[in-house]
């Protein structure tokens, strides 16, 4: 967020077909943020952006989010704001105060669409957010609805990489008795082994 403007204005009224549609109307210079030190010269603010207008009145800034616009070259000492929004500032035609036009935040923007004075305006602007809070509910809904599924796969993936058991061969041998022969230690000669007879 950085300052645009910082300039003395004599307030006007807005255009007959500007009136309600929160737009605010300055002369180009108005518009051009300061050029850095060293730096090269910047553009003017395009038309049409979204800016935050601001002055003191008794001791308490006070601020609205318009949209802005040019003035010809005699009203350049000149701010041009329509009746709604003079009276929400509290600011009266013919007045001269010291305006600070700044750049806006997104949620500004979003504030400013949703309460837009222009009822088309509002309207969409709440029927898109009204959406992108349902797609956002739905996202959480299918996201807890797979986390079992998840869950599972994972499961079945950690089995199938688990370790193999250690083999039959490795593991400790013992005699087993049969019943029609007794058990064999496994230290004993291969002829006890085989079940023959010594001679």
């Amino acid at each position: 967020m950085g300052i645009i403007s910082k300039v003395k204005l004599i307030v006007k009224d807005a255009p007959r077909d500007g009136q309600y549609n929160d737009i605010v109307w300055v002369h180009y210079r108005h518009r051009k943020p300061p050029t850095p030190k060293g730096g090269k010269s910047r553009r003017s603010i395009k038309v049409g952006t979204l800016v935050n207008v601001s002055f003191e009145l008794g001791g308490k800034r006070v601020s609205r989010v318009l949209s802005i616009r040019g003035v010809k070259q005699e009203s350049e000492s000149e701010i041009l704001i329509d009746h709604v929004n003079r009276t929400e500032m509290r600011l009266n035609i013919g007045e001269t105060h010291e305006f600070t036009l700044r750049t806006t935040h997104w949620w500004e923007k979003v504030v400013w669409a949703c309460t837009a004075t222009d009822p088309g305006i509002r309207i969409a602007s709440w029927m898109a957010v009204g959406f992108g809070v349902l797609g956002i509910i739905g996202t959480l809904i299918a996201a807890i609805g797979l986390y079992p599924v998840v869950k599972e796969i994972r499961a079945d993936w950690i089995g199938s990489h688990a370790k193999p058991a250690a083999s039959a061969e490795n593991s400790p041998s013992t005699s087993v008795a049969s019943p029609l022969s007794p058990a064999i230690p496994l230290g004993a000669p291969a002829a006890e082994q085989s079940g023959v007879d010594k001679p």
